[in-house]
């Protein structure tokens, strides 16, 4: 379905038209839309369940005192939007300065709270989720080795929409190479959000690990981008089903037609 356009809870737009008409559609409920949308509700999901996430404080003025579990160098986001807006190279801060440059320009440019949580140094993952109960696609592993040197090791505008779509080398490892037990790890965290968070159909979840190799959730794309592969780059649902043998088309059957089963309409 069609994202909406307007609106902290635009992602749930369609899906309750949908339900008010009686039309079927694919993705997850309202609520669920909603609540995944906003980062910090759907972190508290996540803690609530005891599932590895990281620590948050959201800044609605940019004035407000850094919590004292938090601790340099953070990260700043917008706490609901997607496709990397708002993260860019400056998004990584290590000083009290640059904290409040950032948040001042989150809040003045997307007009919501800024969320702050720690910058994990370690390898980033994204992993697709698929069916009902779902199936985990081939990993994503985004190799930040190969980023030019001005370029942070993030999945940032700059990374997503400059460098992945003119890039002639590929930064995108997939499926990505690791041991059984981060595989593990990874594996049980996804499904334990994808429960947690009540999800029907498809998401995207995105891992980050600190040096130690222990994941933690990011956020959770839903839906997930689904742009076709020959058009852009930066939508990696389409590149994992592609590496698991599912066409373009036969992919965007196989979420029509999980979720017609969901209805019980096959």
């Amino acid at each position: 379905y069609s994202l909406g356009i307007n609106g902290k809870d635009r992602y749930s737009h369609m899906p309750v038209i949908c339900e008010i008409l009686k039309i079927p559609y694919t993705g997850s409920q309202p609520l669920v839309q909603a609540t995944l949308m906003n980062k910090a509700r759907a972190k508290e999901v996540l803690f609530a369940n005891n599932i590895p996430t990281l620590p948050f404080q959201l800044f609605y003025s940019g004035n407000e005192k850094l919590n004292n579990n938090l601790h340099f160098p953070l990260i700043i986001k917008p706490v609901g939007q997607g496709s990397s807006a708002g993260i860019t190279n400056k998004s990584v801060v290590k000083t009290e300065k640059g904290l409040r440059e950032q948040l001042e320009f989150v809040i003045k440019t997307f007009n919501e709270p800024a969320l702050a949580e720690p910058f994990l140094d370690g390898r980033e993952f994204s992993v697709g989720m698929l069916g009902n109960p779902p199936t985990i696609l081939p990993i994503i592993e985004s190799d930040h080795s190969i980023l030019p040197k001005n370029y942070l090791p993030i999945d940032s505008l700059e990374v997503k929409w400059h460098f992945e779509e003119n890039q002639e080398k590929n930064n995108l490892v997939c499926p990505a190479k690791m041991g059984d037990k981060l595989k593990e790890k990874i594996y049980d965290i996804c499904h334990k959000t994808w429960e947690a968070e009540k999800i029907c159909d498809l998401c995207r979840i995105d891992i980050r690990c600190d040096l130690q190799e222990n994941p933690y959730v990011l956020e959770i794309n839903s839906p997930p981008g689904l742009i076709p592969p020959e058009i852009s780059k930066t939508s990696y649902f389409p590149l994992a089903a592609s590496v698991l043998g599912l066409s373009y088309e036969e992919l965007l059957n196989k979420i029509i037609s999980n979720a017609l089963q969901r209805y019980g309409k096959t």
